[in-house]
């Protein structure tokens, strides 16, 4: 199945009635999962991908699921690549006008041929917001020499008292390498507009001086207080923070790996994963609110 040609069968809700046994028999009978893996989709959790279908599987799999009355989708990777493209933001300020709260925003790169422009409060639709993790775990390789003599003092020690083998054992595993990992966490916030615009703010590289009263230390603290100023302006926009929560497809997650003489180095980071679900939730709020037709 190329990527082309398969969708990624969602499940926001099962049907309040069904047992687990139940969600997993409609799942193996929606996507054609065998009972095993359909319990194992199951028991991932929602709200989720449950399964790659083909795309000529998708009006058959949801029109079953929702006869039952679950929540579901199934976008293909085209769809999700129709999403709006994200303006990064750098800066915002606010502005009153006779119709209402105007944003007026600077860009990180042109947008048109210009890198400023603004949007209406009335016109944001959807804020999704995460917090996202990237980590680097690096494994040093140590030198031959030094490993092939913790080995012989440890093999010396063989009949001698457990005290001075674990010693050995320790300064065996010592001499052959050592490893070490790191992790980042990062604030990033998607807003999506009814006229099919999507901003992005990550925290660390915005300029919050021209927008709040007073800045806080971190970039979470600054961005959940822009966050509130947003929401305030524009009660009726929907809010998402289930990223956290979200069960996303594993061909979306990306680990890469460099080796070279001293070790290796593993990146990995959920930034596509955000990608994936940011463009997941506007089809799905299109879809709940009609917005889509």
């Amino acid at each position: 199945m190329s990527i082309d040609n398969r969708a990624y069968l969602t499940v926001v809700e099962w049907p309040r009635h069904w047992s687990e046994a139940h969600c997993v028999t409609g799942l193996a009978q929606a996507a054609g999962l065998d009972p095993y893996n359909a319990e194992l989709a199951v028991k991932r959790g929602i709200p989720g991908v449950v399964a790659m279908i083909d795309v000529s599987q998708r009006e058959a799999a949801l029109k079953l699921l929702r006869e039952h009355h679950a929540t579901a989708l199934a976008p293909t990777r085209y769809d999700l690549e129709a999403a709006p493209q994200p303006i990064d933001l750098k800066g915002l300020t606010l502005e009153q006008a006779p119709g209402g709260p105007v944003w007026r925003f600077t860009s990180w790169r042109r947008v048109e041929g210009e890198m400023e422009g603004a949007f209406s409060a009335s016109q944001l639709f959807l804020l999704v917001r995460a917090t996202l993790r990237s980590s680097e775990s690096t494994s040093r390789r140590g030198s031959r020499g030094a490993a092939a003599s913790g080995a012989a003092v440890g093999f010396l020690a063989a009949g001698v008292a457990g005290a001075a083998i674990g010693a050995a054992i320790g300064a065996s595993h010592e001499a052959s390498g050592s490893s070490s990992t790191s992790t980042k966490l990062s604030e990033i916030l998607d807003l999506y507009t009814t006229d099919d615009r999507r901003f992005r703010i990550v925290g660390a590289r915005f300029d919050y001086e021209s927008v709040l009263a007073q800045r806080h230390r971190s970039p979470r603290e600054n961005l959940d207080e822009l966050t509130k100023m947003l929401t305030g302006m524009s009660p009726r926009m929907l809010t998402d923070n289930g990223f956290m929560e979200f069960r996303c497809s594993p061909d979306i997650a990306r680990t890469f790996t460099s080796s070279t003489s001293a070790g290796t180095t593993r990146r990995s980071s959920q930034a596509p994963a955000f990608d994936f679900y940011s463009a997941w939730a506007w089809l799905l709020y299109r879809q709940l609110t009609g917005a889509a037709q």
